[in-house]
Formats: structure tokens, C-alpha cells, sequence
């Protein structure tokens, strides 16, 4: 619907005027009047069918940053205006400059969280919870950002999931709790090329999450980022991009 909605006023007012120029003006002068008309539905026709086949008809982009929207903005504004073909073709760098530098994307729904890491065509993920809806979700998200099969997934769910074999179908590496015990080890490293997550700190359930040169700090729950708080008072803090809650914070 947001995709389509900056065509559908530039629409609805040409196509209520042909309404009245049907009963006035002479029917030879009719296909000159709502050939435009006819073009722009023909456009919004076009998109809403690309649309119906993504994935339940969505495009999960989570919460991307400021100037990736004004990049993809100002690539969308030569089509918007009515540019020439070639300043068209053109802004299309800049479009896919946009969609290809939105490396990490986090979405929260029903009380789960994702976030999908990405980097030069590989992509991993962390969800906070490990049932068939997150892995449902997982698989739509990875499914509109073109990613097939991620490099690994790793859940922060405290319950072990029921659902393992959905996870493995989705990544070919699935870390997730066992026996009580956290999804990887305080030391170990799940890293494949330019993606990487390990604990933040010691004695602290925080991970960090290295997407390229970006650091993202992750806290699956409040005591995670309690914990890191009262170590930080003594041990020296890392340089951290972004952080990522696992859950939904109080006011």
C-alpha cells in the first residue's frame, strides 16, 4: 500500500475529472484526455502484481536508518516527476545503492523480535524466540531480502524449540539453548565472512553481533543488559554501532 500510495492522489483526481468529461467532450478527444490516466493505473496495475507475489505480500524492512531513506528517496523523486528516461535509468543506482547498504534489518511483531544481519550476499540471524510462528517469520524475512539459505540462525529463546527441523531448513548452521545452557558458549565465535556474534562480556548473557565494519550490541533480555551495566562501571566500554533488544522495554 505504501509503495503504491504517491500514485494514487496524482489518480483519483484525473480520473474523477474523466468522469465529467465523458458526458462533455466529444468522444475523439477522449483517448488524447485519459491516455495519461490510462498509463498511470496501467503502473499501479503493475506494482500491486509484483507485490501480490512477494511473500504475504510484504517487504519486512524493519527500521532502516535516516539516510538510507533519503537515498532511496532521492532515487525514487526523477520517477515520481515524470524525468527524462535517461536521469531514470540512472537514479536506479542510487535506489539499488540503498536497498544493497541496509545491511541489518530488525523487526518486531506479536512479542518476537529478528534481526537479519547481511553483508556482500551472506546473511545470518537472531530471533528471540524459537517457535514454528518466529520461524515462519524468520523464512519471510530472509525470502524478501533474496536470501534462500542463511549462513546461521541463532536463537535466543531460554525454552529449547520444538521446531528444529523448520531452523535447519532455513540456515545451514542452527545455534540454539540445550539443556538450559545458552545458544553458544562464553568464548566461542559463530562467524562465517563478514558476519560474527560472540559474548559481549564476560559473565554477561549480551552478544556481539559484527556485521562488516558494524558492531551491534544484542540484549535477549533485561537482566543481559543489567549485567553489562554493572560490569561496565569497572571494565573499559567497546566502540559499539547500534543496539538490538530481544524484548519489548519499559517506559
Amino acid at each position: 500500500m505504501l509503495w503504491t500510495l504517491p500514485l494514487l492522489a496524482p489518480l483519483r483526481l484525473p480520473a474523477m475529472l474523466s468522469a465529467l468529461l465523458v458526458l462533455v467532450a466529444p468522444p475523439s478527444v477522449l483517448p488524447v484526455l485519459l491516455g495519461p490516466v490510462h498509463q498511470l493505473a496501467g503502473l499501479v496495475m503493475i506494482m500491486v502484481s509484483c507485490i501480490s507475489h512477494w511473500p504475504g505480500a510484504q517487504l519486512l524492512t524493519g527500521h532502516p536508518e535516516a539516510w538510507v531513506v533519503a537515498l532511496l528517496v532521492l532515487g525514487l523523486l526523477p520517477w515520481l516527476l515524470g524525468a527524462e528516461r535517461c536521469r531514470r535509468r540512472w537514479s536506479l543506482i542510487t535506489v539499488a545503492t540503498a536497498l544493497f547498504l541496509h545491511g541489518l534489518v530488525a523487526v518486531e511483531r506479536f512479542g518476537r523480535n529478528w534481526l537479519l544481519a547481511r553483508h556482500r550476499g551472506r546473511a545470518a540471524l537472531v530471533s528471540s524466540h524459537g517457535d514454528a510462528r518466529s520461524c515462519r517469520m524468520a523464512q519471510r524475512l530472509a525470502a524478501v531480502h533474496g536470501h534462500v539459505r542463511l549462513d546461521w540462525a541463532m536463537l535466543l529463546d531460554p525454552v529449547a524449540t520444538d521446531v528444529l527441523p523448520c531452523w535447519q531448513e532455513l540456515a545451514h548452521c542452527v545455534e540454539a539453548p540445550q539443556s538450559g545452557q545458552a545458544p553458544i558458549a562464553i568464548g566461542q565465535v559463530l562467524r562465517t565472512t563478514g558476519l560474527a556474534a560472540q559474548h559481549l562480556q564476560l559473565r554477561s548473557e549480551a552478544l556481539l553481533l559484527q556485521v562488516g565494519p558494524k558492531r551491534w550490541q544484542l540484549f535477549p533480555s533485561p537482566q543481559a543488559l543489567w549485567t553489562l551495566q554493572e560490569q561496565q562501571r569497572s571494565e573499559p566500554r567497546q566502540v559499539i554501532t547500534r543496539t538490538w533488544l530481544g524484548f519489548k522495554p519499559s517506559a
